[in-house]
C-alpha cells in the first residue's frame, strides 16, 4: 500500500466505537510514526479532518432543502414595508401643508387684486407695495402660515393690477428620513390679476306699463349707479354702454332705423319701431345674431291700437277733447305701440357716461312685454357686422368719433387679457305677452280695405270694399262697392258720412252738381276730397273709433249685433296677431342661444316678474345661472342685483 496507508479494521478495532460514529478515516498517515503515538495523533487528527466533512456535507444538504425557515427573509421585507408605507405618510403631510398654503396664497392674492378694492396708505404702509405685503401677511398670519410667507410683488396701473405672492413649503420627514431624505420642499406661486380691457355692454330694460312708479324710479337710479360703477375704473375710456328701453316693441329712433331698409314709412315724428319677421320660414332672423341693412322689414304704424271706442249709434266728433273716454288724445303711452317720444328711443353705444344716463334717466313706462324684441336689437347692435352702421351713424355725428371700429369682433373668452368683452344684461318685470298689430297692407298706402261679415240672423257671409275719403276741410267720407246700384254711381249713395249719419252720392266736402256724377276712382285737384293714406289716418285717430264709425254704424244702423259683427269683420282684417307667446319664447331662446354661443356674456334681472319671466329670463343667461341670474323680489333690491353685475364684470382671474 505504499508509504500512505488507510487504517485497517484491525487497527480500528480498538477505535471501533468511535470510526463508527464518526465515520472518519485517517488517510496519509506518516510511516515513521512511533508505535506510542497510534492512539493520540490517530484519533486527533480523525476527529478534526472528520468535523470538516461532516460541515461540508450538512452546508450541501441545506443549500437542497426546501423545508428551509424565512423568518430572515420576512424580516427583510417588513423592514421595507414600514419604509414605504411611512413615505405615503410623508407625502400626505407635504401635501396637506402646500394646499393649505396655496389657497392662503390663492385668497391673499385675488383680495389685494380686486381693484375696487382700494390700497391706500398710511403711517405704517406709507406705500401701496407695503399695503399688498400688509395685506397677504394678515392672510397668512390668520391661517398660522406666516413663517411660509417668501415675498409679494405688485404691479398696479392705470386700469391694472397684478400681485404675485410666494411662499415656502418646509415638511420634516419621519419615514423617509430612515433612507436620506430628511426634508421635502417647494415654493407655491399665485399670480393673481385684475384687468379692464374693451368693454362692449348693453343694458335691455323693460320699461312696460307694470314698470309705472316706484319700480321705474329704482331702475333709474340702479342703472346710473351700473353705469358710474363700471366707468369709475375705466381710465382708458375703453368701456362703451348702450340703453336699449323695450315695451311691445323698440323705437329705434330716427337716425338708426334710417340705417336699414325699412318699409311704410308713417311720417311720424319720434315713432321708429321696426316690426322684426317672426315667421318660421327659412329666414328667420332670431336663430342669427346680424341684422342685415339690405333686409326689408315694415315700419309699426303710429296708431292708438288699444283704447276702446263707443259700440253705439252715436256720433263723436274725433277733433272734440272735451269728451275725454271718445277723445283721440287717450292715445298716449299706454294705448300706442310704439309711442311717439323720445323717450322710449334707444340710446345708441357711447363711452361717455352722462350721455348713457341721460337716456336712462328719460326712461317712462308704459305698454306691454315684447322681451324677444330688446334681444334682438340687443344683439344686432353688438354683433361686428353692425360695424357699418356705427360708421355711418359716426359720420353722421349721431355717434362718438370713440365709437369708431365697434363692434369688435367676437373672442374665445380663453384667449388674452388684450379680448373684447361683450355683454348683454336683460331686465324684465312681466312676461310675453301676445298682442296683434295694424297688418301689412294697411300701414301706409291707400285707405282701402276689403272684408267680410256676417250680418245678424244670417247664415252666410257679406263681403264688401271701402275706401276712406277725406275733404279738404278734413271731414270724413267711407266709399262702400256693395252701396253702388247697377254699377251707377250717379243713381246711388255709397258714400257714408259720420258726421251726419247720412249716405250721399259724393264724399263730404265735394261739389253739390257735377255735369259727369261722381267716380270715387278719379283724381280731383287740389282743394277736393281725395283719398286717405292709411298712415294719415292712424295719426289723427285711434282704431277703434274708426272701425266703430265709419264702418260698424255705415253698415250696422241701429242693430247693435249688426255693428258688432261689421265692426269685427273689419278688425279682422286690419289688426292681425303679431306671435302667440309660444313663438314669442322660443323666438327668445333661440335669440339668446346663439348669443352664448357667439360667446357674448348674458346677465338677466327678473324684477318681481311672474314665473314665466323668471323661466324665459333664467333660460337665456349664461351659465352658470348662479352668476349671471339674479331674481330681485323687492323693489329696493334692484340696485343690488346691478351692483353685482358690475363688480362681476371686470371679475379677478387667477393665471397660476
Amino acid at each position: 500500500m505504499g508509504q500512505n496507508a488507510r487504517i485497517s479494521n484491525a487497527a480500528c478495532r480498538g477505535a471501533m466505537r468511535l470510526c463508527r460514529v464518526a465515520g472518519f478515516y485517517l488517510v496519509n498517515e506518516p510511516a515513521d510514526r512511533q508505535p506510542g503515538e497510534q492512539g493520540r495523533g490517530w484519533m486527533k487528527n480523525i476527529a478534526f479532518e472528520g468535523l470538516t466533512v461532516r460541515l461540508a456535507r450538512q452546508m450541501q444538504q441545506f443549500a437542497r432543502e426546501e423545508r428551509g425557515s424565512i423568518g430572515a427573509v420576512m424580516v427583510f421585507f417588513f423592514f421595507w414595508m414600514i419604509v414605504l408605507g411611512g413615505i405615503a405618510v410623508d407625502v400626505m403631510r407635504f401635501e396637506t401643508q402646500r394646499v393649505a398654503v396655496q389657497n392662503t396664497l390663492d385668497r391673499a392674492a385675488l383680495a389685494v387684486a380686486n381693484m375696487n378694492s382700494a390700497l391706500t396708505t398710511d403711517e405704517v404702509h406709507t406705500t401701496r407695495q407695503a399695503k399688498a405685503d400688509y395685506i397677504v401677511g394678515d392672510y397668512f398670519s390668520k391661517a398660522n402660515l406666516e413663517k411660509n410667507l417668501a415675498y409679494v410683488r405688485l404691479d398696479d396701473g392705470m386700469n391694472y393690477r397684478v400681485v404675485e405672492a410666494r411662499a415656502d413649503v418646509h415638511s420634516h420627514n419621519i419615514f423617509m428620513n430612515l433612507i436620506g431624505i430628511p426634508t421635502l420642499d417647494t415654493m407655491n406661486t399665485s399670480i393673481a390679476e385684475q384687468r379692464i380691457t374693451d368693454i362692449e355692454i348693453m343694458l335691455v330694460l323693460d320699461v312696460s306699463g307694470s314698470m309705472a312708479g316706484a319700480k321705474i324710479d329704482n331702475l333709474r337710479i340702479a342703472a346710473a349707479d351700473f353705469i358710474d360703477q363700471v366707468k369709475e375704473s375705466d381710465n382708458e375710456n375703453r368701456i362703451s354702454i348702450g340703453v336699449i328701453p323695450y315695451n311691445a316693441q323698440v323705437n329705434l329712433g330716427q337716425k338708426l332705423r334710417e340705417q336699414y331698409n325699412i318699409r311704410d314709412l308713417h311720417g311720424v315724428a319720434y315713432s321708429n319701431c321696426v316690426e322684426l319677421p317672426i315667421g318660421s320660414d327659412a329666414n328667420n332672423i332670431f336663430q342669427t345674431l346680424a341684422l342685415s341693412t339690405s333686409y326689408e322689414m315694415p315700419l309699426m304704424t303710429a296708431a292708438d291700437t288699444q283704447s276702446a271706442s263707443s259700440t253705439d249709434n252715436t256720433y263723436f266728433n274725433w277733433r272734440d277733447q272735451s269728451n275725454a273716454s271718445q277723445s283721440r288724445l287717450i292715445g298716449t303711452a299706454a294705448a300706442r305701440w310704439c309711442n311717439p317720444n323720445t323717450s322710449t328711443e334707444i340710446t345708441l353705444p357711447t363711452k361717455d357716461a352722462e350721455a348713457a344716463k341721460a337716456g336712462i334717466n328719460a326712461l317712462q313706462a308704459s305698454g306691454n312685454t315684447s322681451i324677444l324684441l330688446g334681444m334682438r336689437w340687443a344683439t344686432a347692435l353688438i354683433d361686428p357686422s353692425a360695424r357699418g352702421v356705427y360708421s355711418a351713424l359716426i359720420a353722421d355725428r349721431s355717434m362718438d368719433l370713440e365709437m369708431y371700429g365697434r363692434p369688435f369682433e367676437y373672442n374665445d373668452a380663453n384667449t388674452t387679457d388684450d379680448d373684447s368683452l361683450k355683454v348683454i344684461v336683460l331686465m324684465t318685470d312681466g312676461e310675453h305677452v301676445a298682442h296683434k298689430r295694424i297688418a301689412n297692407g294697411y300701414k301706409t298706402g291707400e285707405a282701402t280695405i276689403s272684408f267680410s261679415y256676417r250680418p245678424n240672423n244670417s247664415s252666410s257671409n257679406v263681403s264688401d270694399r271701402a275706401t276712406i275719403w277725406r275733404s279738404a276741410g278734413g271731414e270724413w267720407s267711407v266709399f262702400f262697392a256693395s252701396k253702388v246700384v247697377n254699377s251707377n254711381i250717379c243713381g246711388s249713395r255709397p258714400f257714408w258720412v259720420p258726421s251726419t249719419g247720412t249716405w250721399q252720392n259724393r264724399p263730404e266736402g265735394a261739389p253739390a252738381a257735377r255735369p259727369d256724377c261722381f267716380n270715387p276712382t278719379r283724381t280731383y285737384t287740389p282743394g277736393q276730397p281725395s283719398i286717405a293714406q292709411w298712415e294719415d289716418v292712424w295719426a289723427l285717430m285711434r282704431m277703434n273709433y274708426v272701425v266703430r264709425q265709419f264702418f260698424g254704424r255705415a253698415l250696422g244702423a241701429n242693430n247693435s249685433a249688426n255693428r258688432t259683427n261689421v265692426s269685427n269683420g273689419v278688425l279682422g282684417v286690419l289688426y292681425q296677431e303679431y306671435a302667440s307667446v309660444a313663438e314669442m319664447n322660443n323666438r327668445l331662446a333661440a335669440n339668446c342661444n346663439a348669443a352664448r354661443n357667439a360667446g357674448i356674456l348674458v346677465y338677466g334681472i327678473a324684477f318681481q316678474a311672474p314665473a314665466a319671466g323668471r323661466n324665459a329670463i333664467q333660460s337665456c343667461t349664461s351659465v352658470p345661472a348662479s352668476t349671471y341670474y339674479f331674481d330681485v323680489t323687492e323693489t329696493a333690491k334692484i340696485q343690488d342685483a346691478f351692483r353685482l353685475i358690475a363688480t362681476n364684470l371686470s371679475q379677478l382671474k387667477l393665471t397660476q
